[in-house]
């Protein structure tokens, strides 16, 4: 069941799937950047099997979602409408942040969090590992001047080390719809 949900200040584009076997749990899955709730249609067969799912698009992340960024807050507001009242929360990359903000506004909502490829902050720090903001800066640069080609580059990053990356990287690519490079850099 597709539907718009959220408040007034935030629409989000979301899917109910209900589980095909017993469910167990209710799970909400937040995709990252420059990405869209299609991102996790490989993993729906095996999490339906046992957990009601909630997917979710993130208005200027996701392309077709909203063109802007929404406050965070707003945000957070949004998916709490759109969610059920006690789910698990699964947050890829950027969507691991923002699940992870989520539950520490509404932990009387969160039964878990698990984030996948995500960092709590992802610019390097005095004390915190990440990448170099000079890195990311040149990386906006690129979106806002062609978003296929920093696409094309996020996802080589994404599958780099794994067995087979090629097939995952067309995969990713497959899953990519047109999206303005500005809305892009916002994100980031």
């Amino acid at each position: 069941v597709a539907g718009r949900l959220g408040t007034d200040a935030v629409r989000l584009a979301t899917e109910f799937l209900p589980a095909t076997g017993a469910a167990q749990q209710s799970l909400v899955l937040l995709h990252g950047w420059g990405s869209t709730r299609d991102v996790w249609r490989p993993l729906l067969p095996a999490l339906r099997r046992w957990a009601d799912v909630t997917l979710v698009d993130i208005p200027g992340l996701a392309p077709a979602a909203g063109d802007d960024l929404p406050a965070l807050e707003a945000l957070l507001e949004a998916i709490a409408a759109a969610a059920p009242p006690q789910a698990c929360y699964l947050g890829w990359s950027l969507g691991g942040q923002l699940a992870a903000a989520f539950c520490a506004r509404h932990p009387d909502r969160v039964i878990a969090l698990v984030t996948l490829c995500s960092n709590p902050c992802f610019v390097a720090q005095p004390d915190w590992p990440g990448r170099p903001a000079a890195e990311l800066a040149g990386f906006r640069d690129t979106c806002r001047a062609d978003p296929q080609r920093a696409l094309r580059r996020f996802d080589s990053l994404q599958v780099a080390g794994a067995d087979s990356p090629r097939p995952l990287w067309r995969q990713l690519q497959a899953g990519r719809a047109s999206v303005s490079g500005q809305i892009l850099a916002a994100g980031l």
